[in-house]
């Protein structure tokens, strides 16, 4: 752009040529704020839009153009003078508020924005514009905002030197960051489950020198297992084989109500699940799934062992699901693997996250944090009576069947470790035992390695 102005005036450019370029330069502003989404990633080709469109308005937006009219008008220009005031002002303003609110809706966020528009005027006409007017002396003034920032560079350094004063807090400073997931990239390579299902092969996980002895499958609470199984086979330098597909029972002959895509793969990965038990002579298999998630009647639930039924129903779907986890269990033991089945986790009342910011606000100015805390997570946990009603037919359909093999089949309940007499917890002032309202985060998964250890 330098060498433009360099080489050519605006002057000797034609008034239709700096039109037509100052005002393509403005749509692609105007484009880049409708095509822009948080999920795009920057640096790209895309970011060049903004970035010409701005070059385009710098340089050919000369005075006489319609795009210098335009951004000559007056409130627009009064809108650039305080801009900056405007920046400083709503920053502050919406990030405390969505702390402060779950949810921070339409209505509130519009009213902070023109509480920062009001403020942002009142800062310009009483700081901005005289601290431009070179006849004030600054030198008292020069001399309180050193004090202030020898206060701020003091305080900023003792809540860096104690870790943010966390006494002040009702929960541990680690808290938000136990509520990480199993972490596919680093275990086995690939980004998200449509690349693990993708590939032809199952993901290889433990010791990566010994031969498979172990394989975990199922949907995607069989991912939420992932980290604590890995680390058991390192541990012990077992080697096995992980493969998760969402709303995918672990089961023969089975298609979920879902797209095409998701039935595919979902059938030809428990086939795949099999052969490879007689491929490596896998000892173990573990099943692993949210059971009751085909049974309770939503249309995304349901099972056929059709791949395009004419028609899905409760019924059918709970009849699949009891004849294939019997059908299941059979054809792994014939391969002499030893299935072990995963009772389903505690399905919690909503999500732990916004859970601990509502506690975190309602308990910050109380005394006695530690104890009242735990209370709170209790009362807003599920109930171990909801969870058993919850799980009556699915227990029901999986202990009858396991039964059916006796010591061939095993069958773990997490009941005992994740509950208590009378809850479930969806976590502890210390960590969260969720990732969200179903899924264990990895420390949830973590409590649960008493019952897989014996199997290493």
């Amino acid at each position: 752009m330098a060498n433009l102005e360099r080489t050519y005036s605006r002057s000797t450019l034609p008034t239709l040529k700096n039109n037509f370029l100052s005002v393509l330069g403005l749509i692609l502003i105007l484009v880049s704020f409708n095509i822009f989404t948080d999920t795009m990633p920057h640096p790209s080709y895309l970011t060049l839009l903004p970035v010409l469109g701005t070059m385009l308005l710098i340089r050919f937006a000369s005075f006489g153009t319609y795009t210098s009219s335009l951004l000559s008008f007056k409130p627009l220009v009064g809108l650039g003078l305080i801009s900056y005031g405007f920046y400083l002002w709503h920053f502050p303003f919406l990030a405390f508020a969505r702390v402060h609110y779950t949810n921070l809706g339409n209505r509130r966020a519009g009213l902070l924005i023109c509480a920062s528009l009001v403020l942002s005027v009142i800062t310009y006409f009483l700081i901005e514009k005289p601290a431009r007017n070179k006849k004030l002396k600054y030198s008292k003034l020069l001399v309180i905002l050193s004090l202030c920032l020898a206060a701020l560079t003091s305080a900023g350094v003792y809540l860096y030197s104690s870790g943010g004063a966390p006494n002040r807090l009702p929960f541990s400073t680690k808290l938000f960051d136990s509520f990480e997931v199993s972490n596919l990239k680093e275990i086995c390579g690939v980004k998200n489950e449509a690349e693990l299902l993708e590939k032809k092969s199952f993901c290889k996980i433990g010791d990566p020198n010994s031969r498979p002895s172990f394989i975990l499958i199922g949907d995607s609470h069989a991912h939420s297992l992932l980290n604590l199984l890995h680390n058991l086979g390192l541990k012990n330098s077992k080697a096995g084989l992980f493969k998760y597909a969402s709303g995918c029972p672990p089961l023969f002959g089975v298609y979920p109500n879902r797209n095409d895509f998701q039935k595919k793969y979902c059938f030809d990965m428990n086939n795949q699940a099999f052969e490879l038990t007689r491929v490596h002579r896998v000892q173990n298999i573990f099943l692993v799934a949210r059971w009751n998630y085909y049974t309770d009647g939503s249309s995304l639930q349901m099972l056929s062992n059709q791949s395009s039924p004419k028609s899905w129903s409760l019924n059918e779907t709970r009849a699949v699901l009891s004849k294939q986890i019997t059908y299941t269990l059979a054809e792994f033991i014939k391969t002499d693997t030893h299935p072990v089945i995963l009772m389903q986790v505690p399905h919690q009342k909503g999500e732990p996250m916004r859970f601990y910011q509502e506690m975190f606000k309602e308990l910050l100015n109380q005394s006695g944090k530690g104890s009242v805390a735990e209370n709170l997570i209790k009362s807003k946990s599920v109930s171990l009576a909801e969870h058993n009603k919850r799980q009556e037919l699915t227990s029901s359909i999986i202990y009858q069947a396991s039964k059916k093999f006796g010591n061939k089949v095993t069958v773990l309940n997490p009941i005992p470790t994740l509950c208590d007499d009378e809850v479930c917890p969806f976590g502890s002032s210390q960590e969260t035992f969720y990732n969200d309202p179903d899924h264990l985060s990895i420390g949830g998964a973590d409590t649960l390695e008493s019952l897989f250890k014996d199997f290493f």
